[in-house]
């Protein structure tokens, strides 16, 4: 019962460069953020659902009103792509959470290797030297509020020494901010990364969404990895 009530408190995230528990100040009090524990899984599956939901983006606006049977698929799928992440033994996978004084969870980023890219949208590449940022939620009250930058401020460096880059998938009212943290997208990089960019916007559901480039160091950039494993 002991050894099962520590593994259940235990936290995954990057094994390789782990994020050290931080706060960060907003006007609804402060947040506390570290990196999530196995006990929190199902209650980040539901933040994540909510955040879709609410947002539209994707055409998640559809799933509002669903029935039970329906949510109860949605969020045994998020668990499930959560667990695969703490199961990964590369150690280069960083999944923060930021929690209010009520132990809400406020916001949700994860981070890993591009090859998990592959297991949600079945493109075919897989590249762990490409670090591919997943999911980036922040609750719709502590917006405005620099929450989702000073957390990726810290999630970010956890990738130096693992990864050649990062890339993301932004709804195109993200761009901006992404912007700012240094993304740029990919299309116009050079002929490579305009190949890699519209096989990945070919796939399902990525209408609407910019797919997004940062340089980590000044090695092979991942588009000459990449486009090599588009048939």
């Amino acid at each position: 019962m002991i050894s099962k009530i520590l593994n259940s408190q235990l936290t995954f995230g990057s094994k390789n460069s782990p994020v050290k528990p931080f706060k960060i100040e907003t006007t609804q009090g402060a947040l506390s953020v570290r990196e999530l524990s196995k006990s929190n899984i199902k209650a980040s599956s539901e933040f994540m659902f909510d955040c879709l939901v609410s947002s539209g983006d994707d055409g998640w606006d559809k799933y509002k009103n669903c029935d039970k049977a329906t949510k109860k698929h949605v969020l045994s799928w998020f668990n499930t792509l959560t667990e695969h992440c703490l199961n990964k033994e590369d150690g280069n996978s960083t999944v923060l959470v930021a929690k209010d004084k009520n132990n809400k969870i406020k916001a949700y980023f994860n981070l890993q290797n591009f090859d998990e890219m592959d297991m949600l949208y079945k493109t075919g590449l897989k590249d762990a030297k490409t670090g591919f940022v997943q999911s980036c939620y922040v609750a719709s009250d502590y917006r405005s509020q620099k929450v989702g930058e000073k957390i990726l401020e810290k999630m970010l460096p956890t990738a130096n020494g693992f990864f050649t880059d990062i890339l993301l998938s932004a709804g195109k009212q993200a761009v901006t901010f992404y912007q700012k943290m240094g993304f740029v997208p990919c299309e116009n990089i050079s002929s490579e990364s305009k190949k890699v960019t519209d096989f990945f916007m070919s796939k399902p559901d990525k209408d609407g969404t910019v797919l997004m480039y940062k340089s980590i160091n000044k090695l092979e950039p991942c588009w000459n990895r990449l486009v090599k494993l588009i048939k």
